[in-house]
């Protein structure tokens, strides 16, 4: 079973996860290694629970990473080819709220982009 995630408020009142909060370590974590110009498709965990956040972290060793992350199954994630195009897919998304199940994809043209994903339990 994913971490429950700490929910706090800012001086707002407003949720948040707070900007220096440390997150806990989780039991629900998926990592891989990307291939360059090779979708890779992830299923977020099944369990019992209606969504979660995916803290999404990626390394390559000489540069900065450049992952694209697509939310779906279909359409196929491609890279981007200089001409404007709508598009689900976001770069380096970091954080997000995923649900079981759910399939994303992930594309690099980049060689040997590590990524880990941490899942944890939102409140419903």
């Amino acid at each position: 079973m994913a971490q429950p995630l700490s929910i706090i408020r800012d001086i707002n009142g407003y949720p948040t996860t707070g900007e220096f909060q440390c997150l806990v370590f989780t039991n629900t974590a998926q990592y891989f290694t990307l291939t360059a110009n090779s979708v890779t498709t992830v299923t977020v965990p099944a369990g019992n629970y209606s969504r979660l956040m995916a803290n999404i972290k990626a390394a390559v060793a000489a540069e900065d990473p450049l992952v694209w992350v697509l939310p779906a199954a279909s359409p196929t994630l491609t890279l981007p080819s200089g001409t404007v195009a709508a598009t689900l897919a976001e770069l380096n998304p970091g954080c997000k709220v995923v649900v079981p199940g759910q399939v994303l994809q992930f594309l690099t043209s980049q060689t040997g982009v590590n990524v880990s994903i941490t899942y944890y339990v939102l409140p419903s």
